[in-house]
């Protein structure tokens, strides 16, 4: 009976910080695939012609992929 109540103890410890690290994890990447997807917008939706949006996009891939890279 002891060596449950310890295994429920460590759980009540353990449960909420594994969760709040897996939550920052799944953060990290939707905001990843979300600079992915808002440099591809930008770019195909002004392939006619260059707008400032548009070169800001081209100067972000390099960063935005070197993060991706890294981590």
């Amino acid at each position: 009976m002891m060596i449950l109540t310890i295994i429920n103890i460590i759980a009540l410890i353990l449960i909420p910080i594994v969760s709040v690290l897996l939550a920052h994890s799944l953060q990290n990447l939707a905001k990843k695939r979300e600079d992915k997807l808002a440099i591809f917008k930008s770019i195909l939706t002004s392939r006619i012609y260059w707008t400032v949006d548009s070169v800001h996009a081209l100067n972000l891939i390099d960063v935005v992929f070197q993060m991706i890279l890294k981590s």
